[in-house]
Formats: C-alpha cells, structure tokens, sequence
C-alpha cells in the first residue's frame, strides 16, 4: 500500500537496467504517498483508485486503537486474514491477463500477500519497509506466516527478498530461521533532484505531530533568541504551499529528522540520497517506537536465536543496554555522512556553516552512488533469478 516503498526496488531495476530489461508495471493497491512520484524514465506507481485487489484489502484493512487515546497512533491490521486471502484469490482471478502474463509478483506490505502471489505460480520480489507480520494480529497467523515464508517463499530458488535496512533483517531473522538481505533504498525516482543550497535561511524539518511540545516553536525561537538568520519549515504543511516536489526539498539549507513510531521512513533515505545535509536527533530512546518496536506485538517465533548473535530484543524497552544496541543499528547512526545533534544549541552550531553542510552532502552522495552500485548487481540478480536465468 505504501506508493514509497513499491516504487523503490521497480525504480532500481528500470533505471538502471534499462539497457537488458523492458519493465511493464501493473500498480495495484497503492494507497499512501502516491501522488510525489512522478520522475521520469521509469513505470512510476499510481494510486490504485479501485481496482478488485484494492476493494479486497478496503474491505478488510482495519485501524485498531487499542488503549491509544490520542487521534494519531494506532495499528493496521487484517480483520480475518484467512477470509482476506480467500478474497485475494478470487481478486487475482478478476485481473486475467494482467496477473496471467507477469512474469513477477511484487509485494511489500502486509507482507502476506507475498504467500497468495506466490500460490498463483509467480516468482517473487518482496520488498519490506516494516515487520514481516505488519497487519497480521495473533500467535498462531503469526505462525503461519512466518512458516510459509521459511518454508515456501524463502525456499523457491526464483524469489528474491529484501529489508530496507539491517535493523529489519534482523528483526526478521528473530522470528524466522531465514537470513533476510538489507538492501538500502537508492531513490532513483527522486532524480533529478539533487541538493542546491538555493534556499540557504530555510532548514526542513519532518516529525509527526505525536510530540507533547512543538517543535517548530522551540526550533524557531532558540534561532530567533541567536539571531541566527535561519528559520525552520515543517515538512507537512510544504504541499499546501505548493512546495511538494523533489527538487523543493533539495533548496533547503538541510533538514532535521525526528524519528517517530516508524523508524527509518522512505523520506528519511530520500532526503540523504539527494545530497540533503540530514541531522536526526541522537537518542536511543526513540528505539521505543510503538510502530517498529512495539512491545507484545509480536510474540510468535520459530525459533530460538541463539544470544550472541542476539543479545538484546527489540521491544524489551525496559532494558536500556538494549536500547543503545538497536539505536547503534538503525541507519541514522550507520549511515556516513547523516549528522547527529544532542541538543539544541549544537545543531544551530552544525547548521551556522554553509561549507560544512556542502562537505556534509558530498559524504551523503557518495554514499549513495556506492549503494547503487552494489544496488545494481542484486536487482539484477533478483530480475535473472525470476526469469530462470541464473546471473
């Protein structure tokens, strides 16, 4: 459902394979952030505005508040997931040729859908942005999850599956015997969006608002109490402004990131693929995440990981030991090149040079030119091993 994520790896491939493959995108159930990727050259995603595969996950997608009280935390989740995979059959039935011709299946999130493209004989690419068993409540269709994907996706020799980032892979490798590869984004939908300074007072700010005090306030009044010259935007209200491509994010002077209840969201790996000088609040605590890390969410496993290769879990919130480990892991502290700030004061520091922030960009976009490079060799890995051309 996530525009962001299903355009990642399809972008990859047709941009820079273009010279050995020809790509024919069919988009089904493309939902969120939709409508901001549009570059060209490739098969850009688009919302799907109701086909019979979108009607079924409409029908059985539901918001769970839990013991939540606020308006904006919640859970998604599949009412019934054995009735939503009998419903999904008989949508991929409805899409004839469309589904008969592929030559691949891709999925993402939830992740189940993997299984049911999977049943209809096509090889596939997944690509995961969240938890494996996003979407799916419960011990025992947890369990059936995670025994198909070890049993059945995992073993088919022509299907290939990725994480985001290592923080996921190991998340998964927790719950499932099945050694998952992280495969970092590259962005290439961004293109040609590169980092130009031509806004250098503005500094882009992205949170949710789920934070008990306003950033922009506290932001734009220690820069006011300094006389600093700079002001901070919040990212979400940008495209009312009109201010919603690429390329307007790449004005900036830099941005700040604020991790949230997702860890580590496409518009984190975006901004730094585009050179965006990036400075993310230093803090282990933002490791108790009630959307990556969630404590009792999921429960279920296949097994039991031995502890040196697992010394800490990830949603043990109260072991702080813990804690530091999965922040050391996320890619805002692995990452060259994103800058960290513990306060205020030394992110108006890290902000005052404009030389710094340049030398900052070039860290990122070399960086990023060496992920496409190796982001290359596995795509086209994926794509040979789908067609039943071993690379």
């Amino acid at each position: 459902t996530h525009c962001s994520v299903m355009s990642e790896p399809v972008a990859s491939m047709a941009l820079l394979l273009a010279d050995e493959f020809d790509f024919r995108v069919v988009w089904r159930g493309g939902k969120d952030y939709c409508g901001f990727l549009h570059s060209p050259g490739w098969p850009a995603v688009v919302a799907d505005p109701g086909s019979a595969v979108k009607e079924v996950y409409d029908q059985f997608h539901d918001i769970w508040k839990g013991d939540f009280t606020d308006k904006i935390s919640h859970r998604d989740t599949l009412r019934t997931p054995a009735l939503f995979e009998d419903a999904f059959r008989e949508a991929l039935k409805l899409e004839g040729a469309d589904f008969i011709g592929a030559d691949v299946g891709l999925c993402s999130e939830p992740a189940i859908v993997c299984a049911l493209l999977h049943e209809g004989g096509k090889p596939v690419v997944g690509y995961f942005g969240v938890h494996i068993a996003f979407m799916v409540r419960g011990e025992q269709e947890q369990l059936r999850l995670y025994r198909r994907f070890r049993d059945e996706l995992a073993a088919d020799a022509r299907s290939t599956f990725a994480t985001v980032a290592p923080y996921l892979s190991l998340q998964m490798f927790h719950h499932v015997p099945v050694q998952v590869p992280a495969v970092r984004p590259l962005s290439m939908y961004t293109l040609p969006a590169t980092y130009t300074a031509t806004s250098p007072a503005e500094v882009l700010v992205s949170k949710r608002p789920i934070a008990f005090w306003d950033l922009m306030l506290v932001l734009n009044g220690f820069a006011r109490l300094h006389d600093t010259g700079l002001s901070f935007a919040d990212a979400s209200v940008l495209s009312s402004e009109g201010r919603h491509k690429f390329t307007d994010w790449c004005a900036f002077r830099a941005a700040v990131y604020f991790p949230y209840d997702w860890l580590q969201t496409m518009a984190f790996y975006d901004w730094v693929n585009m050179g965006l000088p990036t400075f993310v609040a230093d803090s282990p605590t933002y490791t108790m995440s009630w959307g990556t890390n969630a404590p009792g969410e999921w429960e279920a496993k296949l097994w039991h990981m031995p502890s040196a290769i697992y010394p800490h879990h990830y949603s043990d919130w109260g072991d702080f030991a813990g804690r530091a480990y999965w922040w050391l892991m996320t890619d805002f502290k692995a990452l060259p090149g994103v800058a960290g700030f513990q306060s205020v004061a030394d992110l108006l520091f890290e902000l005052s040079s404009q030389d710094n922030l340049w030398n900052i960009s070039g860290q990122l976009r070399k960086a990023q030119q060496q992920r496409v490079a190796s982001g290359a060799i596995f795509w086209r890995g994926a794509l040979l091993r789908a067609l039943g051309r071993q690379p």
